[in-house]
């Protein structure tokens, strides 16, 4: 399926609507996992294609409706990912050889290569679509370090995650604002 398809599929056809509180059209990455913040689908810029669940979390502060310009996405509806992404993604993480000490690295019998492997076949073995999987290595390689995640996401490519009607935005420049309501 093509990201024309997903886009449909989620109901992103022209905008999407981002609810918060204060009155400003910046998406600064300094606001990625903010204390308080859910992230229930990995660190970003959460968006929705259904303006009152925006009106929610927006908290009687505003709505920005914003076009997307997606280049590239990840899906709860692809089946996996590609495998030379995940790699990136897991050799990229601020804290790599402390966290691939979960998979035998710093034993002395485990290289690092061999411990990467293993984390890798064990993303692949235990979970059924693309967003999933990245959503592994966040949690194992970057839960505290989600400004990072989200940073090496764009740097790979990815501008968002697609999840039902949820949209999760890692690059701030993938999409124009084209309003802003005071709620």
């Amino acid at each position: 399926m093509n990201l024309k398809d997903y886009l449909l599929e989620a109901k992103i056809t022209d905008v999407m609507y981002h609810g918060r509180t204060i009155r400003s059209d910046k998406f600064d990455y300094s606001y990625v996992g903010m204390k308080g913040a859910t992230d229930q689908e990995g660190p970003g810029f959460y968006f929705s294609t259904d303006k009152e669940e925006a009106k929610i979390y927006s908290s009687g502060g505003t709505i920005i409706t914003a076009q997307p310009k997606f280049r590239k996405t990840i899906s709860n509806k692809k089946r996996k990912a590609n495998i030379k992404d995940i790699i990136k993604m897991i050799t990229m993480a601020p804290d790599l050889e402390d966290t691939l000490s979960n998979w035998g690295f710093g034993d002395g019998r485990t290289s690092k290569q061999d411990a990467i492997n293993g984390f890798v076949e064990s993303i692949y073995q235990y979970n059924d679509n693309e967003l999933e999987m990245f959503l592994s290595v966040w949690y194992d390689m970057y839960r505290d370090f989600p400004q990072d995640y989200v940073k090496n996401m764009t740097k790979i490519g990815f501008d968002a995650a697609i999840k039902d009607k949820h949209i999760i935005v890692y690059n701030p420049k993938s999409f124009d604002i084209l309003d802003m309501e005071k709620i």
